[in-house]
């Protein structure tokens, strides 16, 4: 009995030394590698959003850029009106002071 107890202690603990050393050189990829890799996949998402960006500012530009052009036509239509105005006011004064003058005299 005690032959056999022994005999399973010595399977035991052989099953252990082995199951241990199985953990220990098992293949693992080294911390490098990993690093590596993890850098990897961190550049190329990066990457991929960069370009998202550039995407959605290219886009924003175009519609800033239609409105700016949209506004500067406006502002030269505005000033076109107000010159319009401008001289049908100095029209109209130069016709006043016509007047003026032929009631003075």
């Amino acid at each position: 009995m005690i032959g056999l107890i022994g005999c399973l202690a010595v399977a035991n603990l052989i099953l252990g030394v082995a199951n241990a050393a199985k953990k220990l050189f098992a293949k693992h990829p080294p911390v490098d590698e990993q690093l590596a890799r993890i850098e990897s996949d961190y550049k190329h998402e990066m990457a991929q959003a960069s370009l998202r960006c550039e995407a959605r500012h290219e886009s924003v530009k175009a519609v800033m850029d239609e409105k700016f052009r949209d506004l500067a036509l406006e502002r030269a239509r505005s000033i076109g009106d107000l010159h319009e105005k401008i001289n049908t006011v100095a029209a109209d004064v130069a016709f006043i002071r016509g007047k003026l003058s032929k009631f003075h005299e």
